[in-house]
């Protein structure tokens, strides 16, 4: 409760300070809060500089990803909406003429400003825009590199938006670290995050689409035994090896290469020597395997945090929610067969309601801890 109030104060003063894009800022923030709370959270450990650009950049990605969630019988308005917003973003960067035609929305009207202010690049806006429409129609991942592909087109350059908020400002925001170590960083983190964001949607995949989006070189079962795995409902009894542990198995291969991706993002962030790139062939071959391994089927040992420099801290702090997601999650897979024995209970469920909708009362702690201390 301390940690919303707080929130509240901070972003009320930036709004007033900011009074050119005031109506705007509240109008975003207010639809921030409903879909993306975790982002609301972040909002007061940015710098106050950036924070009008954080809201609208993060009121943007919150926007892509419920259009991405789009049923099949309304891909026609989705279509729509999404021309709309390549439109809109176009308006931003042309010329003043054309930019006294704004759409009347308060986003639009918002970002138009601090895409000036900022320097905001408007090829990380297309490309997020064009890969949500793919990704909208065909959410199937061929294999590993369609994954990572589709991670750069959205969640990585959603990043690079909000990293220009602060390379446009503060010179010295990222102490002694390079860009090219934090681009490469950010793309592993990116990895990371698409994939949390990805298992929290596949009750929707499977209901929506009847598909699911687990890479070819992850699945250790048939396309229709993962499917089946959440479609079941009520099962009377537990399930067997081919219908219960191999879709599981599939699911924890890709628990652990979230868990690999951020801890790359760790090593390269740090400067580890020992940072290595793995094939896609041999998602498994990460040095700290066994330590990862330990954590997802017992929590310990904990995977070691790093320290970074001060200035890096509010990009990289999405991880920090993230982590107890995906923690989460893991245990959802793991038990999920004793949990078809429960009476109104099942995986689509779970999944949709105990992760992604279910408020995460320590988040607030683990992020002011990791601010201050400068923790990833």
């Amino acid at each position: 409760m301390a940690s919303r109030a707080l929130s509240s104060r901070r972003t009320l003063g930036l709004v007033r300070r900011a009074s050119s894009m005031a109506g705007p800022l509240a109008e975003s923030l207010e639809r921030l809060k409903q879909t993306d709370p975790n982002a609301v959270l972040q909002l007061p450990f940015w710098p106050s500089h950036a924070q009008p650009g954080f809201i609208a950049i993060r009121t943007f990605l919150a926007g892509m990803d419920c259009i991405q969630l789009t049923e099949v019988k309304w891909m026609g308005m989705a279509s729509l909406r999404l021309h709309w917003w390549r439109d809109a973003i176009d308006s931003c960067y042309g010329s003043q003429d054309h930019r006294k035609k704004l759409p009347d929305h308060h986003l639009i009207q918002g970002l138009r400003p601090l895409i000036k202010q900022h320097k905001l690049s408007k090829y990380y806006f297309t490309r997020i825009i064009e890969a949500s429409w793919s990704h909208c129609c065909h959410p199937r991942f061929a294999d590993l590199s369609a994954l990572v592909k589709y991670s750069r087109s959205t969640t990585y350059a959603g990043l690079s938006l909000l990293a220009q908020l602060l390379t446009s400002s503060e010179p010295a925001w990222r102490g002694d670290v390079s860009l090219r170590t934090i681009d490469h960083s950010l793309t592993h983190l990116a990895t990371f995050l698409t994939i949390i964001r990805l298992l929290e949607r596949m009750p929707h995949y499977v209901d929506n689409h009847n598909t699911h989006i687990v890479p070819s070189e992850l699945l250790e079962c048939p396309d229709e035994a993962l499917i089946k795995f959440f479609a079941d409902r009520y099962s009377p009894a537990p399930l067997d090896d081919s219908r219960g542990q191999l879709p599981a198995r599939s699911l924890l291969n890709l628990v652990f290469l979230a868990w690999s991706e951020l801890v790359a993002a760790r090593e390269v962030i740090t400067l580890d020597p020992s940072h290595r790139h793995s094939s896609t062939s041999d998602f498994r071959s990460h040095k700290n395997a066994s330590r990862i391994e330990s954590h997802i089927f017992s929590g310990r040992p904990h995977l070691p945090t790093v320290t970074i420099p001060p200035g890096l801290v509010p990009l990289f702090l999405a991880a920090t929610p993230a982590r107890s997601q995906l923690s989460k999650i893991s245990k959802i897979i793991l038990t999920s067969s004793d949990m078809v024995n429960k009476r109104r209970q099942n995986r689509t469920t779970d999944l949709a309601n105990w992760v992604a909708q279910k408020p995460n009362w320590t988040a607030p702690f683990k992020l002011w801890f990791n601010y201050y201390f400068n923790k990833l």
